[in-house]
């Protein structure tokens, strides 16, 4: 596994950057596909004043920044899945709290208190908050990115070769967009702050509802140190997005109860905020696997916290502290949780020696149910896309590359049954045809190996062999007959 992987973006989104853009639409909609109304974020003129105030046991520090210089990147479309029409909540409005000392002090040492009842945590110590701008945001973004540039770089290749992304877009310049336009606060546990981004010169609502998320992460972080808890699935990505969903669902669930408790219908419709442009176009432009994965914590999070707390109340949420959801199936699927489907583990040839010089890893790990359903609803394949992912038992891939630039892709995966691994099969050869517009064809009157040729040399492949299927994304023909004599 990439020892990198503790960092990268989960460093933000783990560290937890709680972005909302439009909350509602994720537990309304059955589907991912947002149209531009459905995109909420409170955009409004930066500030300009500092203040610093003190809450119990809260350091706040407002501040401004300097703006940087680059413009937000706007990627070209990959992929375009089709989009549903939400209504646009009535926005009426109220009269927020003015952002001085004493006032800010005793409203988020309320909000603290309610929070924590509602969520039957106290908070055990203090923790530093930064009242910032987008800027600001951005700054601590950029930071964080630069940081793990590389597994970006790696997930791009990734990204790349199963043509999920262009070659001329780059995923760090849209992740850097989509989390900037899109964030309205995180919490770093590494320095113990939370980051909650005020637009105007007053506390809005929908700061209020903000603030409350990103303390449910203060105290989880105190009640159950969820950093040690990242640190132990780092190096699997499925696992880091299913334990990402958990915490955030949590936090979200926290959130709705705040809302409905302690916040009037006025109140709650100004929370959900106003449609901002610069998301709706940056989100539409990312490739769906992005979109789903920047949702998903949070839509299928909730559902999942939700299906828990509805039949055992915060004390089951308290005790999956102690046995994290292990994949993305477990999310998606909460009685595989309850049934302890635990993952398969999938191990995969030492493909570097047969391979000879000039060889390298890039990446290993796993793709997961969420990353294959995604792959398959690519370009609209909803209902079939999430049908052939549901049987999903485990899988590994390893990412290649060869001092000369070609790379190889290699993905091993098992199904719960051989059914679940023939529709697999079927649907990512259509797609992958109607994708690249070429045509597969087997090996052989009674090979099990289905072969696509990009060019004279560059192919993808899928070997089908009783519930496994292995996918091979080769530079040549030597290449590929190499990787090919692993899986005879």
């Amino acid at each position: 596994m990439n020892t990198k992987s503790d960092k990268y973006v989960f460093k933000v989104i783990l560290g937890l950057v709680f972005v909302i853009f439009y909350l509602g639409v994720l537990f309304a909609c059955s589907r991912i596909n947002l149209d531009d109304d459905e995109l909420k974020v409170i955009s409004t003129p930066s500030l300009t004043n500092k203040i610093t105030a003190t809450s119990s046991n809260s350091v706040i520090k407002q501040t401004t920044s300097t703006p940087y210089i680059s413009k937000s990147p706007k990627p070209t479309p990959v992929f375009e899945p089709p989009t549903i029409i939400l209504p646009t909540p009535i926005i009426k409005l109220g009269t927020p709290t003015p952002l001085s000392g004493d006032r800010i002090q005793r409203l988020l040492r309320s909000v603290e208190l309610r929070t924590s009842a509602l969520r039957d945590l106290s908070k055990k110590k203090s923790f530093n908050l930064e009242l910032i701008d987008r800027e600001k945001l951005r700054d601590v973004l950029i930071e964080i990115f630069e940081e793990d540039r590389q597994k970006i770089n790696n997930n791009e290749a990734l990204y790349r070769a199963m043509g999920i992304i262009s070659p001329q877009n780059s995923l760090i310049e849209l992740l850097l967009s989509l989390y900037t336009v899109g964030g309205l606060g995180l919490y770093r546990w590494e320095d113990n702050t939370v980051y909650l981004v005020v637009d105007t010169e007053k506390f809005e609502p929908v700061n209020e509802r903000t603030y409350v998320h990103e303390f449910v992460h203060v105290l989880q972080q105190q009640h159950f140190d969820i950093q040690s808890m990242y640190k132990s699935v780092k190096d699997n990505s499925d696992a880091v997005l299913a334990f990402r969903a958990f915490v955030e669902g949590d936090a979200r669930m926290t959130e709705l109860n705040y809302l409905y408790q302690n916040m009037t219908i006025e109140e709650r419709q100004q929370s959900e905020g106003a449609p901002d442009p610069g998301l709706v176009e940056v989100f539409r432009s990312a490739p769906y696997v992005v979109q789903r994965e920047y949702v998903f914590p949070y839509r299928e999070g909730g559902d999942f916290v939700a299906s828990l707390y509805r039949d055992f109340g915060w004390q089951s949420i308290d005790a999956v502290f102690s046995n994290m959801p292990q994949s993305t199936e477990q999310i998606l699927h909460p009685e595989k949780y309850i049934n302890d489907e635990s993952p398969i583990v999938v191990y995969l040839p030492d493909f570097l020696e047969k391979l000879g010089p000039g060889w390298v890893k890039v990446q290993q790990d796993t793709l997961g149910e969420l990353f294959l359903q995604s792959y398959l609803m690519t370009g609209g394949a909803i209902d079939e896309g999430r049908e052939a992912a549901a049987g999903w038992g485990g899988d590994s891939y390893v990412l290649l590359k060869n001092i000369d630039g070609s790379g190889l892709l290699v993905i091993s995966v098992v199904w719960d049954t051989l059914n679940d691994a023939i529709e697999f099969y079927d649907l990512f050869l259509s797609l992958t045809q109607n994708r690249t517009g070429g045509k597969f064809e087997s090996l052989g009157e009674n090979s099990n190996i289905a072969r696509l040729f990009l060019d004279q040399e560059v192919s993808i492949a899928v070997k089908l062999k009783d519930k496994e299927t292995t996918i091979i994304f080769a530079p040549s023909n030597q290449v590929f007959g190499t990787v090919i004599s692993f899986f005879k």
